[in-house]
């Protein structure tokens, strides 16, 4: 006697035609600001580009405790310490 097993297939063809769709929007996405390319690289004049700047608070409190501790004399594997943040709501 013999035994067969059937399952559900793990990505539907739906899903399947989802992930292509997805990787396909991901590759027209400009790698260094994340929007479309076809806007981030369209003549100068097409688009108003406003720039927005703002502060991680986390990784500035890292950079401030890490420019208190370290001095040159001492520390000499610090590029391995590993440094985060824990936030906490106030």
């Amino acid at each position: 006697m013999r035994a067969v097993t059937t399952r559900e297939p793990l990505y539907t063809e739906q899903d399947r035609a989802e992930l292509l769709a997805l990787d396909v929007y991901r590759a027209g996405l400009c790698p260094l600001c994340g929007r479309p390319r076809e806007v981030c690289t369209a003549p100068e004049g097409t688009y108003q580009i406003d720039t927005v700047w703002e502060v991680c608070q986390a990784t500035r409190a890292v950079a401030e405790i890490q420019a208190g501790t370290y001095t040159d004399d001492n520390y000499p594997h610090r590029r391995a310490h590993l440094w985060g943040a824990r936030l906490t709501r106030r």
